[in-house]
């Protein structure tokens, strides 16, 4: 049984469908950022491959009957655009025959990214599906993914409880503890909680982040950041994040929440900087060799004089 509870009964669901040989070709996995998509999939694959373990990383697993379906930039770099060739690759990896497990796998995560041309190369796969090969579109806005392309994939069904979230988050907590933070009442303890839940768009898995890396607690930072060489080291720490993406969407959230409590005049400033920051989001995705310690230096600039005074 897997770590994370919300799973359980769906992975209870696909072993009945493996004993009884009722697999289909494609299957949909529809799961919001923070719930632990990798733990999931993961499991996925070790089941229909019927190994005992795999590495926890999947686009690092070489397996000859197990892929992942990914694009690289000029550079070679890993690319979150899923290019036509990616998929092609796919059709062929789809006809040969599985070596050494009960059936060939492949996973396409966030299957939202796809190109054109990818989605086209795609549907054809799913239109002439192949024998003991079943695919994985994993993606977490099924919204964006062609009619055409949903009707071809049964979809897996999950339930994700924020109660559940809850109770989870609790006992996670227990046991690694939060720095720092051992004399907050159970109340202190719920709320803190409950707001980091919010802050990461309800994934208790990004919320478990948040809670134990103090330096990942953007708000509470937020509120010291200070002047002189104490901004400079604030800078320095924020700029060092491991996802500069993920620091921006929280940011985002702030901003947002923030914007609820404000009067008129605060909620005009709160959605210029909300609009500065999604510029900065743009740019982060888009340019290569960003520099994010000037980036965010403007941001906080701009959250200091009109968004925190």
């Amino acid at each position: 049984m897997m770590a994370l509870p919300w799973f359980g009964p769906t992975i209870e669901i696909l072993q009945r469908v493996l004993v009884e040989d009722r697999l289909p070709h494609a299957l949909l996995v529809v799961i919001p950022e923070g719930w632990g998509r990798e733990d999931f999939l993961g499991e996925v694959v070790r089941m229909m491959l019927d190994l005992r373990s795999i590495p926890a990383q999947l686009d690092a697993f070489a397996h000859p009957d197990f892929r992942w379906v990914q694009s690289y930039d000029k550079d070679g770099e890993p690319s979150k655009i899923i290019q036509v060739d990616a998929i092609r690759e796919l059709g062929e990896f789809a006809v040969q025959r599985a070596t050494s497990s009960p059936r060939k796998v492949a996973v396409l995560p966030q299957a939202h990214n796809m190109t054109v041309n990818a989605t086209n190369a795609l549907l054809k796969t799913l239109e002439e599906p192949v024998s003991n090969c079943c695919l994985v579109l994993e993606t977490s806005r099924p919204g964006q993914l062609l009619p055409t392309i949903l009707s071809r994939c049964q979809k897996l069904p999950f339930r994700f409880r924020q109660a559940e979230a809850l109770g989870w988050l609790r006992e996670a907590l227990a046991e690694k503890g939060s720095p720092g933070k051992q004399t907050r009442t159970v109340e202190e303890a719920t709320r803190a909680i409950s707001d980091a839940l919010a802050l990461c768009g309800g994934g208790p898995l990004h919320a478990l982040e948040l809670l134990t890396r103090p330096d990942a607690d953007l708000l509470a930072a937020l509120r010291t950041s200070g002047t002189g060489s104490s901004r400079s080291k604030f800078l320095d720490q924020l700029a060092a994040a491991d996802d500069l993406p993920a620091l921006l969407d929280q940011w985002y959230r702030i901003a947002i929440r923030k914007l609820a409590e404000e009067n008129q005049r605060s909620a005009e400033r709160l959605l210029a900087f909300a609009d500065e920051l999604l510029v900065c989001r743009f740019q982060v995705e888009s340019t290569k060799g960003v520099n994010a310690r000037l980036l965010l230096d403007r941001l906080l600039f701009v959250w200091e004089g009109g968004v925190d005074s």
